[in-house]
């Protein structure tokens, strides 16, 4: 969707909120239906790991794998049970 599509979208949501919500109440739920969504939006956010830092990660440790800078599953469980 393209910016004048969604300001076209706001723009009608706008109208509709002038238009047909006349009441407290309805403002007031509709205050808390936004509230929720906002809070959606966000807690899905976090949910996304960032594609260029994800790639950024993946690459250093194949660097890191390459010059021997990691230790197998097996290696790992040895030093574990020396502590």
């Amino acid at each position: 969707m393209t910016t004048a599509e969604l300001d076209s979208h706001k723009m009608i949501l706008i109208r509709e909120i002038i238009d047909h919500f006349n009441t407290e109440e309805a403002l007031q739920r509709l205050a808390e239906a936004c509230s929720i969504i906002r809070r959606e939006e966000n807690d899905s956010s976090c949910d996304e790991f960032p594609t260029q830092l994800f790639q950024e990660l993946a690459e250093t440790v194949e660097r890191q794998y390459k010059a021997g800078l990691c230790i197998t599953d097996e290696e790992l469980d040895k030093v574990i049970r020396t502590w």
